[in-house]
């Protein structure tokens, strides 16, 4: 059975490189650009449907990467979901509050491909 793997990220750019990176992984891709709507999304979703993991990225308009979490968290059947935070930011500080708020796994952008399915099976505990 595949993992079903949700990249949440503002940049299609950003969408693409994960998704080129996952090519070859046994996982199920969702694509969203928009935070909102993938909020909403989620929330429409049956529990055999909901993601095994979420690549969330940081820096976004209109909900930030953690404005998300808060929501999710809100979520009963959403608020144990890992979160893997793909981001630029570096700050420590920022990255302490992140794990504070539900972030499982902090991954800076740019990264390997490697480095992103390394996350994910420490995350998901999957295999190639």
């Amino acid at each position: 059975m595949k993992n079903k793997i949700m990249i949440v990220d503002d940049s299609s750019f950003a969408t693409q490189v994960a998704t080129y990176s996952l090519v070859h992984v046994n996982v199920e891709l969702e694509v969203e650009n928009n935070p909102v709507e993938a909020m909403k999304y989620l929330k429409s979703k049956k529990e055999e449907d909901i993601p095994d993991l979420i690549l969330l990225d940081y820096n976004m308009p209109k909900m930030t990467g953690f404005d998300f979490i808060r929501e999710l968290k809100k979520e009963e059947n959403l608020k144990y979901i890992p979160i893997i935070m793909i981001s630029t930011e570096n700050s420590s500080q920022v990255k302490k509050d992140g794990f504070k708020l539900g972030v499982d796994l902090w991954l800076n952008k740019p990264y390997s491909k490697e480095e992103l399915k390394e996350s994910i099976f420490k995350v998901i505990n999957t295999e190639d």
